[in-house]
């Protein structure tokens, strides 16, 4: 539901698209991808394996965990209704991600048959001839559903099915039976709902928002962004708990261990965790989760609630200018400004510090009324919002 933005006012909000892409879902990406590969480093140095065998290895793990979090999103995450939006909408948003999310599934499928080699070169496995078959097989059966229609619901959730079999097949080959391997599923889980769903945050849900920009479209992405912020909720402190039970393990090591090669990636892992639990929490405040205004904090659509603005105003049109210096931002608020009909208003966001003063003069000059300024963000993200009316 709308949070916060009455139901009869949901249809006369409008959509603004930010000309720059969100970084910090890709920062996330990357940083959960780093901490991904120096645990598999540590943990196949520590089962016997060496040289680029440890790369192929990770890159095993982590293209059959991308391709479970991303195959759950398809499959649970979307929804071909969602409440107070339009149906035929959402079904249109969902129609569009579709063949972006064939896309992707295809080059992650491309990297699971490259990862199938995989346990050939885990020689921990050399004893266990049936569960490295099993492992091998499970790969190329996984590849071969991405390659297939992921857009249908049952076709993704069955992928991820066999995605979340084959993580449980490694963990048991890393880990056997009882404690040891439960921890090492729950951390393998965990980490492929959040790298996974970070994937089509990035690939697929933002370009697909950007080309639906309307309230129904925004409610969608809204609701499936916050069926994942719910899901990662509990995988960041999985991974975190997970994580120190396993290196528990090694506790009695000396100091000297914990400072070179592999102890040292114990500690650099926690540290990577440690920048995503940053990231996590500033991505919401930023509104780094879409480029579209709304899909962060459907609250946000109510520009209505901004001060000296009525509730009865129409929609904004909006300049963004905080990426753009600040003449050649005043050279697009004037030529937005004089397409617009009389009495319609004008939103400007700029960070220059001479914005307050520059704004000020051209409204003067031109003759447009500045209804509203204002300081919004934080810190680094701070801006400067200015409101104006076309006479």
């Amino acid at each position: 539901m709308t949070v916060g933005i009455p139901s009869e006012r949901v249809r006369r909000l409008e959509v603004v698209v930010r000309e720059e892409t969100p970084i910090l879902p890709k920062i996330a990406f990357v940083l959960i991808s780093l901490a991904s590969l120096g645990g598999a480093i540590f943990t196949g140095t520590d089962l016997g394996m060496r040289g680029p065998a440890l790369i192929l290895r990770w890159l095993t793990l982590w293209s059959i965990a991308l391709s479970g979090g991303f195959l759950v999103w398809r499959g649970w995450y979307t929804k071909s209704t969602e409440s107070d939006a339009d149906p035929e909408r959402v079904r249109a948003y969902n129609r569009d991600a579709g063949p972006r999310a064939r896309q992707v599934a295809r080059l992650i499928a491309l990297v699971v048959v490259f990862g199938a080699a995989g346990p050939w070169v885990a020689g921990y496995l050399d004893g266990r001839p049936l569960l490295r078959y099993l492992l091998f097989l499970g790969s190329c059966l996984l590849a071969l559903l991405l390659l297939l229609d992921v857009g249908t619901t049952v076709l993704a959730r069955m992928a991820a099915g066999v995605a979340f079999l084959l993580l449980a097949g490694w963990a048991y080959a890393d880990a056997g039976v009882g404690v040891a391997g439960l921890l090492r599923m729950v951390h393998f889980s965990a980490f492929s709902l959040w790298v996974g769903g970070a994937l089509w945050n990035i690939a697929v849900a933002m370009p697909t928002g950007r080309i639906h920009a309307s309230i129904d479209a925004v409610l969608a992405q809204a609701h499936q962004l916050d069926r994942f912020r719910l899901v990662v909720r509990f995988v960041l402190p999985s991974i975190i708990l997970t994580g120190i039970a396993m290196a528990s393990a090694y506790r009695g090591r000396p100091l000297g261990w914990w400072e070179r090669f592999p102890g040292a990636l114990i500690p650099a892992k926690v540290a990577i965790i440690l920048a995503l639990v940053t990231v996590f929490i500033l991505c919401p405040l930023f509104r780094q989760c879409s480029p579209v205004k709304g899909v962060c904090d459907v609250r946000d659509l109510d520009d209505a609630s901004g001060k000296g603005i009525s509730p009865h105003d129409p929609p904004l049109v909006t300049v963004d200018n905080r990426h753009v210096p600040c003449a050649m931002g005043l050279i697009r608020a004037d030529e937005t400004m004089r397409s617009l009909p009389s009495g319609a208003k004008l939103e400007i966001k700029s960070k220059d510090v001479y914005a307050p003063m520059e704004v000020k003069l051209w409204a003067e000059r031109s003759g447009y009324p500045l209804l509203l300024q204002e300081r919004r963000g934080v810190w680094l993200a701070r801006y400067h919002r200015f409101v104006l009316r076309r006479p």
